[in-house]
């Protein structure tokens, strides 16, 4: 099988799977394509490195639009981009397709799982959503803000609400935290109290 190039192995598992003659080789471009390996179609799989042999295992397993895909640690070894560009098939393919895979990458789980199940030493040791699992057993970052506002002022409440936002999404990125919930204290005459009209949520602004 090693000397076979990326495009015979899909031609290959094409055939398995009957798709119809006429539609292989269009079928076989389109996802060639879609794992971006179009350049390399020609190149023996042996030669390939292991990030692209990653991308030339998920194309075979999307080929004939299966019911069930199965996927073992998809995007290990890609890069950064690859690694985005291959999540973005894998989502794409959820659309018509149950997908089941297993990874190290809590990120990846993040991105691709609608549901999450941890295993340690064989055993279930919990299943739900990301976000279930997160506010259950997360440990992430609280941002806590003072500010000096009048209440009467709208207009500071409103550009209150976007810096908050715009710098908690700068931190996270930036530095690669988890913020799950920002607190806002608004000090008036020398105490302080929550700010209650505005609560900053990871979940409805979609820190990523």
């Amino acid at each position: 099988m090693n000397e076979l190039t990326g495009e015979e192995h899909l031609k290959l598992f094409a055939g398995l799977r009957d798709i119809p003659y006429d539609q292989v080789n269009s079928e076989v471009e389109r996802l060639l394509s879609e794992v971006d390996l179009t350049d390399s179609k020609k190149m023996r799989s042996s030669s390939y490195s292991g990030g692209m042999k990653r991308r030339l295992s998920v194309a075979i397993s999307l080929i004939a639009d299966p019911k069930v895909i199965y996927l073992d640690e998809p995007s290990t070894g890609l890069d950064p981009k690859s690694r985005q560009d291959l999540w973005g098939v894998i989502n794409e393919a959820k659309m018509n397709s149950s997908v089941i895979l297993t990874t190290h990458s809590m990120e990846e789980a993040d991105i691709l799982c609608d549901r999450v199940a941890i295993m340690a030493l064989g055993e279930l040791q919990c299943i739900g959503t990301a976000l279930e699992l997160k506010r259950r057993y997360g440990k992430g970052y609280t941002l806590q803000d003072f500010v000096s506002c009048d209440d009467s002022n709208n207009n500071c409440i409103d550009k209150l609400k976007t810096f908050i936002t715009e710098k908690a999404l700068y931190i996270s990125r930036a530095l690669g935290v988890e913020i799950m919930s920002v607190t806002v204290v608004a000090r008036e005459g020398g105490d302080s109290r929550a700010l209650n009209d505005y609560s900053f949520h990871r979940d409805s602004h979609h820190l990523d």
